[in-house]
């Protein structure tokens, strides 16, 4: 067990690493940028090889490629699972290199679509024309990612299989780096124009990508992986694609789900794309530093016990997860409600980015910080269904959200903006959770009841609750003492968010949380890492 939270922290410090360079390439394009039309082009196209990564490569593939692959392992040797490996990376990238291809061309008529547009006087605003004109030309440019980013994500998953998680949870990093590379230097020595800025943004999207398809496969090379172009059959990759197809079903529509989130956007104004990216990304931070790597590390682990039938141990190990899980993103949650104006302050306003965009951006945080809970809980659930081999109960799940998502999002868009269509995302993300969280409990209904989960639930809740006080009247205080401004901002961010987390945790730990010390000692270690 201490195998397992040892590379919890490994995995957790990897993605804070890759997180915070995110955030930087964030804070570099919001300067450079602003909110307006060429960013929320670029994020809207950025949005469609991140989709397919999340549906082939991080979603139904991966989910899928684990257990069978992890079956592979314990019933021969390494040998048999990399030749099972090349068998479906081989397939894998020719399915990319046609999706890539029909992308594009549709992405070609949307342009030709708006060339029409702008020719028939149809009554588009010629800002609206220019918006979705450049959001198709960048898609169009971007599109190749996809190839790189899925092969990528599906070597990663291979390395997890081998229990090899840190280089894995690295790969963000070197797109990061490339990105804020080209745009910090290229961007700014080579190019005085916003188009010329964004051409070395692009540019360093494709170098990124390759370089996270290079750095795995090397570590792969070193465990004993050959690549080979191999088309052929064997009862494993059957089962794989029996699986994946269910799988990948789900996890289409969720992520047509975030892609029509983003047309609705593209549609309000010029800068709901950028505001709903960038709520996204702060959210997804602690999201990224502990949920994601909780069940990277613990997935492979669910789908031993699953293949084994041992459903004791499932269960121990889930609900161990679960309640790991919540400790952070409940917290994390309400401090994100109550600090985002000071973070998005610090982090944000410079350059073409302004104290209106800051307000606005404020708003959407507020609603969508709330969906953190329930998106942590429906990742981990799917992959609870996934370790058991059961794809169709997300796939029906998720056409349920993404129909609500639907309706909602039409429903308050227009009254509210940017900040209504955060609104849909947090009611539809509620929605799947608890179908997600009800499909599960068909395993075992009495160990995943609500009774055995709610005295870890009252314990997070209450020990949030006394430190959101804490953090709001610390805030108050700061606020009145400095003013509005960056050495407040400073403050708030540096002092007042590690004297709240150390407050929660020793709450937590008073409380007789039941994961209190194991939580500790992931954080401990993870600081140990770090510094």
């Amino acid at each position: 067990m201490t195998g397992h939270f040892k590379n919890i922290a490994t995995v957790s410090i990897s993605t804070l690493g890759s997180r915070v360079l995110g955030l930087v390439r964030d804070i570099l394009a919001a300067a450079f940028f602003g909110a307006g039309v060429f960013n929320s082009a670029f994020n809207f196209a950025f949005t469609l090889p991140n989709m397919f990564r999340r549906m082939l490569g991080e979603g139904a593939l991966t989910s899928a490629l684990i257990p069978v692959m992890d079956g592979v392992l314990e019933r021969g040797h390494r040998r048999a699972a990399f030749d099972f490996f090349n068998r479906v990376i081989t397939r894998t990238g020719l399915v990319l290199l046609l999706l890539t291809l029909i992308m594009a061309g549709a992405m070609g008529l949307g342009l030709l679509g708006v060339d029409f547009c702008e020719r028939a006087h149809t009554g588009a605003s010629p800002e609206t024309l220019q918006r979705w004109r450049l959001g198709f030309t960048y898609a169009i440019v971007l599109m190749p990612y996809m190839i790189f980013v899925c092969l990528a994500a599906v070597q990663a998953a291979a390395l997890n299989v081998l229990r090899f998680f840190g280089i894995a949870a690295l790969s963000q990093v070197w797109l990061n780096l490339s990105m804020i590379l080209s745009l910090g230097v290229g961007g700014w020595l080579l190019a005085d124009t916003m188009q010329g800025r964004m051409a070395w943004l692009c540019a360093g999207v494709l170098f990124g990508g390759l370089l996270q398809v290079l750095i795995p496969a090397v570590h792969l090379w070193k465990k004993g992986w050959r690549p080979k172009f191999d088309l052929s059959g064997c009862e494993a990759v059957f089962e794989l694609q029996r699986l994946i197809v269910p799988g990948l079903l789900g996890a289409a529509v969720l992520q047509i789900n975030v892609v029509v989130s983003r047309f609705l956007a593209m549609a309000v104004d010029d800068s709901a794309v950028t505001l709903l990216y960038l709520s996204s990304r702060l959210v997804e931070l602690p999201l990224g530093l502990f949920t994601a790597a909780a069940v990277t590390v613990l997935f492979p682990t669910l789908s031993s016990f699953a293949t084994r039938g041992d459903k004791p141990g499932f269960v121990a190990e889930y609900s161990r997860g679960l309640r790991l899980i919540w400790a952070v993103a409940v917290p994390a949650a309400i401090g994100l409600v109550i600090l985002r104006e000071p973070i998005v302050d610090l982090l944000f306003r410079r350059g073409n980015f302004g104290m209106e965009d800051v307000g606005a951006l404020g708003a959407v945080i507020a609603v969508m910080a709330l969906a953190m809970p329930f998106y942590s809980l429906s990742v981990f659930a799917t992959r609870g269904l996934h370790a058991f081999k059961d794809m169709k109960a997300p796939m029906r799940i998720a056409v349920w959200a993404f129909l609500s998502n639907l309706v909602f999002s039409l429903i308050l868009m227009w009254p509210l903006g940017a900040v209504g269509l955060a609104a849909a995302n947090l009611l539809s993300a509620m929605l799947q959770s608890y179908l997600l969280q009800r499909a599960l409990a068909r395993i075992d209904a009495p160990a995943f009841s609500r009774a055995r989960f709610a005295p870890a639930l009252t314990r997070i809740v209450a020990a949030t609750l006394a430190m959101g006080v804490l953090v709001y009247g610390g805030w108050l205080i700061v606020a009145q003492l400095l003013g509005q401004g960056r050495l407040a901002d400073v403050v708030a961010v540096a002092l007042l968010i590690p004297i709240a987390a150390f407050f929660y945790l020793g709450l937590l730990c008073k409380s007789g949380f039941e994961d209190a010390d194991l939580l500790k000692q992931i954080l401990s270690r993870a600081l140990r890492r770090r510094s």
